[in-house]
């Protein structure tokens, strides 16, 4: 099979060009001084009316095969190029410019007060929508953000490759190979309006004072017609006319990643009443960030954000959700119990009582996920002068204690820390990076291979029967066993458990004494709240007439 799709897609657009984004390059005046970098609304000073250019780039391939080279064996492969349109991530304005809005309904938007309704009280004049254009803006009270209008547009590449083989009448096993790769995919946000961490560095070196306030260097004024201060911090913003506020990155599309997964299934019927199926998958993904949104960066199990916003490379890693190894096995089997059976019922009544029973059942085992560190505070970016030298969304990770295992051995004889304090990441693996007025970004991966979520098992039966009262009624009897063998499954709590250290605490300052920072009492440890609940009995009864 051969195909292709094409697909042109056309950017979003507002009515009335009330969107907009941060453009670096355009040059004005702001208070009588020259200024570079402003808000610019849709379709003017040279913009499209879209937030993004048209992508004309759709050509889609589609390629596929099936052969029999022998009678008892089946070739299959495939290939194909998906892209993902940007124009439905998100319904909403961007930017919120918090435009004036009337509400209409219930007492409000009438001709005479009361219930708005269409005999007695229809709805009064609506209030025309003040345009929003001019500019562009140098400076406003909106946050402002930046999307990059350049070609780059998400896709995937997949393929496939399987061999399917009849080995007995009763017996059908099959292998695949699977792969898939996405570039330009939706990614993290970035703050393009952040200090440069070189900068940032060389301030904690010298000892600058963060916290200082001083004069904005455009003269901007507060409602009292007061100029504003900036921090220290805020100084050293690239774009002082947006000094108090980060210049937010929209639809990125800076993600990459990279999946290849084998997989072996079979088949097997036994006998008319026993049949048995059950597959193993080996599979690894790699990627830069996991899952994202306009909010970016989601994982599982809470958010593995980036450290270095400008070094996205650094943060290829085992993603967040990959599962290495999955086995599941299922069977159905009609109990050898009832009229015409191996173990035959001839009395009417004693069948309809005991034959007929049916029972099945669903195992499932597979590798736990990639567990992920966060440093908990901004470690050693604090500066002796003053302040601290991270704000933001900067997510610092520790350092990696090279050949101290990560996690611990005795876990599992308190998985909980109740009693002994143990913990399933072990704390000396880690530390903070940098020293005091040299602050460092941690060694950490985003995800730690090495360290994964317990192997997760699961083993759900049922059995059930159905009953003939009557000529036309029947009755159903369902019992559910989840979680049968009562298996408890242990997942690193989202909240606190990823979170290495607090705060440093600035009396090691005077007092080398002095613990710089204390390791976060929830660390590592397993909650249970994350815990998979105890064995589950249900009943189910239907009744069909």
């Amino acid at each position: 099979n051969l195909g292709v799709r094409y697909d042109v897609e056309t950017p979003r657009k507002e009515k009335y060009n009330r969107q907009g984004s941060f453009d670096p390059t355009i040059t004005g005046t702001l208070n009588g001084k020259p200024v570079t970098g402003g808000f610019v609304f849709a379709g003017e000073n040279g913009r499209p009316e879209g937030l993004w250019n048209t992508n004309y780039n759709g050509v889609q391939p589609r390629i596929g095969f099936a052969w029999t080279p022998l009678q008892f064996m089946t070739v299959r492969g495939s290939y194909s190029l998906l892209r993902t349109p940007i124009t439905g991530l998100g319904n909403f304005l961007v930017p919120d410019l918090s435009v004036p809005n009337q509400s209409i309904g219930g007492v409000n938007g009438g001709v005479n007060p009361g219930v708005v309704n269409v005999v007695t009280n229809p709805t009064g004049p609506i209030a025309p929508i003040a345009p929003l254009s001019g500019g562009p803006l140098f400076s406003g009270a909106f946050t402002v953000p930046y999307i990059d209008t350049g070609s780059a547009f998400p896709y995937v590449q997949q393929w496939s490759f399987a061999l399917q083989f009849q080995v007995t009448k009763n017996l059908l096993v099959e292998t695949a190979y699977n792969g898939s790769k996405g570039t330009h995919l939706f990614g993290a946000q970035v703050d393009i309006n952040q200090p440069s961490y070189a900068a940032l560095i060389q301030r904690v070196k010298d000892k600058f004072n963060f916290g200082t306030a001083v004069a904005n260097p455009y003269g901007l004024v507060d409602a009292s017609n007061r100029v504003r201060t900036e921090t220290g911090y805020q100084s050293l913003r690239p774009y002082q006319q947006f000094f108090d506020q980060p210049i937010q990155s929209f639809f990125d599309r800076n993600g990459n990643s990279i999946y290849h997964g084998g997989y072996l299934s079979f088949k097997q019927r036994f006998s008319k009443s026993l049949t048995m199926q059950g597959s193993y998958t080996w599979q690894k993904s790699i990627d830069d960030v996991s899952t994202s949104s306009n909010s970016a960066d989601a994982g599982i199990f809470g958010l593995a954000r980036p450290q270095n916003f400008y070094d996205l490379r650094a943060e290829r890693s085992e993603s967040t959700y990959n599962i290495p190894h999955k086995f599941t096995a299922g069977y159905s089997y009609d109990l050898p119990l009832g009229k015409g059976r191996l173990l035959n019922i001839k009395s009417k009544t004693l069948n309809n009582l005991f034959g007929g029973w049916r029972t099945a059942g669903l195992f499932s085992a597979q590798a736990g996920y990639p567990v992920w560190v966060r440093l908990g505070s901004i470690g050693y970016w604090i500066s002796q002068g003053g302040g601290n030298a991270l704000e933001g969304t900067t997510t610092l990770r520790p350092n990696l204690v090279a050949g101290v295992p990560v996690t611990t051995d005795n876990w599992q004889n308190d998985p909980y820390g109740n009693n002994t304090g143990a913990r399933f990441l072990n704390p000396a693996a880690f530390s903070v990076p940098g020293s005091l007025d040299n602050p460092a970004f941690g060694s950490a991966p985003r995800s730690l291979s090495g360290a994964r979520n317990p192997w997760t098992t699961f083993y759900d039966a049922n059995l059930s029967k159905t009953f003939k009262v009557g000529e036309r009624v029947k009755l159903d009897l369902r019992t559910d066993f989840i979680n049968a063998l009562n298996h408890p499954n242990f997942f690193i709590n989202p909240n606190n458990a990823h979170d290495f250290v607090g705060a440093y605490n600035r009396t090691n300052i005077t007092d080398p004494n002095a613990s710089p920072f204390t390791i976060v009492s929830g660390f590592g440890r397993f909650d249970r709240n994350n815990t998979t609940p105890g064995r589950l009995l249900r009943l189910a009864v239907k009744l069909t007439f």
